[in-house]
């Protein structure tokens, strides 16, 4: 354990906002970040698995144009608290 330690102590020591995801990502950093944090949200629960995936990635784009909107409204909070809510908001 003490070899990771200078690994930990270089790590960012702060929280991604929405505010950070909106105004510092491009679309395509935004793109990446947003879907691998919805990715890592699904659990080894087949169904609700099978529902964020059914939710984040249906070809309508409601649920980037909705989290685009929660990350912008909420700007000040973490990012990742944002999608996890609406992940468990779409799929209880």
């Amino acid at each position: 354990m003490r070899r990771l330690a200078p690994l930990f102590l270089a790590l960012p020591l702060f929280a991604v906002t929405g505010g950070d995801v909106m105004d510092k990502m491009t679309e395509k950093e935004q793109s990446a970040y947003i879907s691998g944090a919805v990715d890592m949200m699904i659990t080894q629960d087949e169904a609700r698995a099978a529902c964020v995936q059914s939710w984040y990635y249906a070809k309508d784009g409601a649920a980037q144009k909705l989290i685009a909107q929660a990350l912008t409204q909420y700007r000040d909070k973490q990012a990742t608290v944002i999608l996890k809510a609406l992940v468990k908001k779409q799929c209880q």
